[in-house]
Formats: C-alpha cells, sequence, structure tokens
C-alpha cells in the first residue's frame, strides 16, 4: 500500500508539474500574442495619437496668430462708423494703403489704394499703431471685397500726414 501512496503521490506531483508547465506555456502563448499584437495596436493609435497632437498645434497656432492680430487691433475697440456701428472686427479689418486727401465739414475724400473715395467724416480716423486698414463689409464668404467701395466701406485708419 505503500507504493500505491508514493505512486499516487509521484501521479499527483507529475499531474500538478504538467499543469504548471499547461499554466507556463499559455502564459508564454498569450505574452507572445500580445507582444504581437502590440505594435500594430501601437502604429494605430501613434497615428491617432500624431493626427491628434497635430490637430491640437495647428489649433493653438491659429489661436496664437487670432489672439495677437485682436491684440493689435484692441486700440481700435472705441471707433465707430458714420452709422454707428464698431469699426472693426478681426475679421473685417485689412492693412490697405490710405491715404487722407481732403477733410470738409461731413465728407472726406480718401485714397484707397487705387480707389478714391467720398466717406463720410465719422467714418475716417487716425492710426493709432502707424499702420494704415481699410475697415470693409463682408461678402458672404466672410471676405472684403477686392476694390473698396463707399457700400463696402465702413471705416479707414489713415496716418497722420498722409
Amino acid at each position: 500500500m505503500r507504493d500505491f501512496c508514493i505512486a499516487s503521490t509521484l501521479a499527483g506531483i507529475a499531474t500538478k508539474e504538467k499543469m504548471m508547465y499547461t499554466t507556463q506555456w499559455l502564459q508564454r502563448w498569450i505574452m507572445t500574442r500580445r507582444r504581437v499584437r502590440q505594435p500594430r495596436h501601437f502604429c494605430i493609435a501613434s497615428v491617432e495619437r500624431r493626427w491628434l497632437l497635430l490637430g491640437v498645434l495647428l489649433l493653438g497656432l491659429w489661436q496664437a496668430s487670432h489672439a495677437e492680430h485682436i491684440a493689435s487691433l484692441r486700440w481700435m475697440r472705441g471707433y465707430r462708423s458714420a452709422d454707428g456701428v464698431g469699426c472693426c472686427s478681426e475679421h473685417d479689418c485689412v492693412p490697405w494703403p490710405v491715404a487722407l486727401l481732403q477733410l470738409s465739414g461731413d465728407e472726406a475724400t480718401v485714397l484707397l489704394g487705387d480707389t478714391v473715395l467720398q466717406l463720410p467724416a465719422k467714418s475716417v480716423h487716425a492710426t493709432q499703431d502707424g499702420q494704415t486698414y481699410w475697415c470693409c463689409q463682408t461678402n458672404t464668404a466672410g471676405r472684403c471685397p477686392d476694390v473698396p467701395t463707399r457700400a463696402t466701406t465702413r471705416c479707414v485708419f489713415y496716418t497722420v500726414g498722409m
């Protein structure tokens, strides 16, 4: 009977060893499969992360340039057109060659690029930053027209002495 106990103990040990071997083999197989799949998954995630990072970076650059533009034109906030509307926002005020030709009463004659216009004097202002600007009525695409007209001009900013 003692031999039987030893044999059954040895069989139990062998079974435990087989179980341990099988468990270790399964763990190694799972880890190997994970390693094989991981780079592919990581690569996809990496591409997605790169696109996300690029989007965040571009958004940050746009906001920085947008903020600089708004900050640089902040001094225009108090200016109004002859209609009482604020002269500029960040989308409709563009650097443009402006020269004040004549100011008489309620009318001003200005040279906007190559175009001479008669504008209300309340829409013509001296600039504070040395740059001249044309503030336009934007079209449906949100852009200033190619050629300024009285109807598309909200305000102009000229340099003193020009």
